[in-house]
């Protein structure tokens, strides 16, 4: 019998089980840990623009915070590779128990690397794939067109 059973049967309660069957431990709860802000989060500006238009920007890489600048123009896109960043290796830090943050970091430049590669590898051959297919197509056109000039349309 289940514990949603247990409980609405003959008035008892998961406490009190039926004869010849022992009650299941409830679980102890979870202590709650306090969450740090993701990365990228912190990324405001910490001074205004200088003249040449970079601002210092503070990210947040696996709960330490580093000062980086760039352009104005430049500073969601330093946040979201920040978040994107952090998020990698936090992975590899759970997945493979890694404590070392310096081969974290290598793992997840790795990782993000053969991941671009990949990518860039899927995008020039989609360009081939598109060029082909363009050539194609305007063989069939001017092929179109010959016949219909032969024919005097």
């Amino acid at each position: 019998m289940t514990q949603a059973q247990i409980k609405h049967s003959a008035g008892r309660t998961p406490q009190q089980p039926a004869t010849g069957q022992t009650a299941k431990p409830k679980p102890k709860p979870r202590p709650t840990r306090k969450r740090m802000p993701k990365a990228g989060l912190i990324g405001r500006a910490v001074e205004p623009p200088a003249d040449d238009g970079t601002v210092s920007t503070t990210v947040r890489i696996l709960n330490k915070e580093y000062q980086i600048s760039c352009q104005e123009s430049e500073q969601e896109a330093l946040l979201k590779s920040a978040r994107y960043l952090d998020r990698n290796m936090g992975k590899i830090k759970r997945r493979d128990r890694i404590q070392d943050i310096e081969t974290v970091a290598v793992i997840a430049a790795l990782n993000i690397t053969n991941e671009l590669l990949r990518k860039n590898r899927l995008a020039d051959q989609s360009k081939q794939t598109g060029s082909r297919q363009l050539r194609e197509l305007e063989k069939k056109v001017d092929a179109a067109l010959r016949r219909a000039r032969e024919s005097g349309v």
